[in-house]
């Protein structure tokens, strides 16, 4: 690698490559006043030609050259003495491309359709383009690339054959372009990449000063810069509208090289380095994520905390996976197995789809598409394709998430899985430092496409028996435990499937006992018989004590067929209240009301 300089910003020293050196001195005598200027294009070639000749780990992950994708935009050679038009290449055709990351918003795009096919691979007049589209051509020529990928042009709109088709191929568009252009401050299409700045807050200025131990009439270079209230970057920045989309998520994590196009800056990172145009430093990346996740104090929703949090497990489990040498064992068994690799990537997951579900999706029903591309890419990792948005190794584990408040139903997956609800999704049954799996998995069925799925999950698993009633006043509905007739209380197995006459609730609500109920859709009518069936066991290290937890699903039947259930909800009893649910309640010891202890039963959730 290039001789360095040095940085100094916000008390750290930093490293400041003599390419990038170069650039930034170039700028001094170049109008800088907008982020699409010629100094600031001097500056993102270095970095790009910094991280095509030197970074070892950004040419591993990456071939030199990359199949093209299906459709992408010949923006013609650099002088712009073509207009754009869109190119499908032959299979085997292989070279650079940069893919375009942005929010569609509100306003009309320029798409791709049925009728505008033929017309668009004659020609796509940049003035018939939004801003953001033909900044970008003009950002793809300035740095002397031929082709750009952007979905609204590359994907037949209006024929779901090629949208599902070219869904499926997210993870290889991103992953194999050269670079992604990150759209970031631009709420839609009419915006565009380039805005107005200041250059006097952008650029550093190299400070002369005689470093202690060199010769007399040498320096090494020290650039200063100003930072500007850093309490009201990070806010400007996490409020960005690209950082607000699910589907940009994807494309974040699977991109190699992203470019950023922020509301006064652009910013850089790769597999190797991160660069910042305000004050364009060198920082390795691992020292960026260890720096962040090391940092003390910082302001929540520090965009940098979630950059770095993003970048750990892009090198982690995307960009350099770490592969299961064993080959792949049946989904029965394997869902039964323990394997350390085989957790962290569902405590991996876990994570993605919380950000993921945080985000806006403007279309429910793409609410697996929208975060297929991820799940391929790790299952290239561990032999297994994710199922229906649920991990098979570990397969317990995935059951365990829950909604903050009931939701409606998307009709995408099986009511096991977090895609089956609309809403922000939590993990709460991997928050526990020790967690152990107490129900079997008997068989797993799947099938579907990568935007819609079905398929049934059958175990073995200890089950009580609830009851839907209402509490007080308000008339909510809310989970009791139930009583059975003494003939199920002495049976070995209940049949789930008969009717249990004379069932009612014997105690207070199961929230009043201490143990949440989340119900992932609104409550079936009271009298309506439910199930808790225990999946995990788990303890979590307190200051003063450990406690232990049950994990169970809230199971409803379907009355379809026997032994079938669907899932309606989630809940976390600790241990004693699961065990002596009726010590919570004295008004029920002294009416002397009896619950039946849990008993094994196997289950079908569909």
């Amino acid at each position: 690698m290039q001789s360095s300089s040095e940085v100094i910003e916000s008390n750290f020293l930093y490293t400041i490559l003599d390419r990038v050196r170069e650039a930034v001195k170039s700028c001094t005598a170049t109008d800088d006043h907008h982020t699409g200027s010629d100094a600031t294009f001097r500056l993102m070639s270095a970095w790009v030609a910094e991280c095509l000749e030197n970074h070892e780990i950004c040419r591993k992950t990456q071939p030199e050259s990359t199949p093209l994708p299906t459709r992408v935009l010949d923006v013609g050679p650099p002088d712009g003495s073509q207009q754009p038009f869109l190119y499908q290449p032959d299979r085997q055709e292989r070279g650079h491309y940069i893919a375009l990351s942005h929010c569609w918003g509100k306003h009309e795009l320029l798409r791709a359709l049925k009728d505008t096919l033929l017309k668009h691979k004659r020609e796509i007049p940049m003035s018939a383009m939004g801003k953001t589209f033909a900044d970008s051509v003009i950002v793809t020529r300035k740095l002397h690339v031929r082709y750009l990928w952007i979905d609204s042009l590359c994907i037949i709109q209006d024929d779901p054959n090629d949208w599902e088709k070219e869904a499926i191929c997210m993870c290889d568009v991103y992953r194999n372009a050269l670079l992604t252009i990150a759209a970031t401050h631009a709420t839609d299409g009419t915006v565009g990449l380039f805005v107005s700045r200041d250059p006097l807050a952008t650029r550093p200025c190299e400070l002369p000063i005689q470093h202690h131990g060199i010769s007399d009439g040498e320096h090494w270079p020290i650039f200063a810069c100003v930072d500007k209230m850093s309490y009201t970057w990070p806010m400007r920045v996490k409020t960005a509208p690209l950082h607000r989309r699910a589907w940009v998520l994807q494309e974040q994590l699977l991109s190699n090289r992203t470019l950023s196009f922020e509301n006064d800056s652009v910013t850089w990172r790769c597999q190797s380095m991160r660069f910042y145009e305000k004050n364009p430093l060198s920082q390795e990346l691992c020292v960026f994520i260890t720096e962040r996740k090391g940092k003390q104090s910082s302001w929540k929703g520090d965009p940098r905390d979630a950059d770095a949090h993003l970048a750990e497990l892009q090198s982690r489990w995307i960009t350099s996976p770490i592969s299961s040498s064993n080959q792949s064992l049946p989904i029965s068994v394997a869902s039964n197995r323990t394997k350390t690799e085989w957790d962290n990537l569902v405590h991996t997951w876990a994570r993605i789809v919380e950000e993921f579900t945080e985000r806006q999706l403007t279309y429910i029903s793409d609410r697996l598409a929208a975060i297929r591309g991820v799940s391929d890419a790790l299952s290239r990792s561990v032999n297994y394709n994710c199922i229906a948005g649920i991990w098979p190794v570990s397969l317990y584990k995935g059951l365990l998430w829950c909604t903050w408040q009931p939701r409606r139903r998307t009709g995408l997956a099986p009511t096991w899985s977090w895609a089956s609800v609309d809403g922000e999704i939590r993990w709460p049954g991997l928050w526990s430092h020790h967690t152990q799996r107490l129900a079997t998995i008997l068989d797993v069925k799947e099938s579907g496409t990568g935007s819609r799925s079905s398929g049934s999950i059958t175990l073995e698993a200890d089950v009580r028996p609830g009851v839907v009633g209402v509490r007080g006043a308000d008339g909510s509905r809310r989970i009791f435990l139930a009583w059975c007739s003494s003939a199920y209380d002495k049976a070995s197995n209940w049949d789930l499937d008969e009717e249990t006459e004379g069932s009612a609730a014997v105690t207070p609500d199961v929230d009043k006992l201490g143990t949440p109920v989340s119900t992932d859709v609104e409550l079936p009518p009271p009298h309506t018989p439910v199930w808790f069936a225990v999946i995990a066991h788990g303890t979590l290290h307190g200051q003063n004590r450990d406690r232990s937890f049950i994990y169970t699903l809230l199971l409803q039947g379907t009355g379809l067929n026997p032994g079938e259930f669907q899932r309606i909800g989630f809940a976390s009893w600790e241990e004693e209240n699961w065990k002596e649910p009726l010590s919570r309640s004295s008004e029920a010891q002294d009416e002397g009301k009896h619950l039946p202890m849990p008993k094994k039963v196997k289950v079908t959730i569909v």
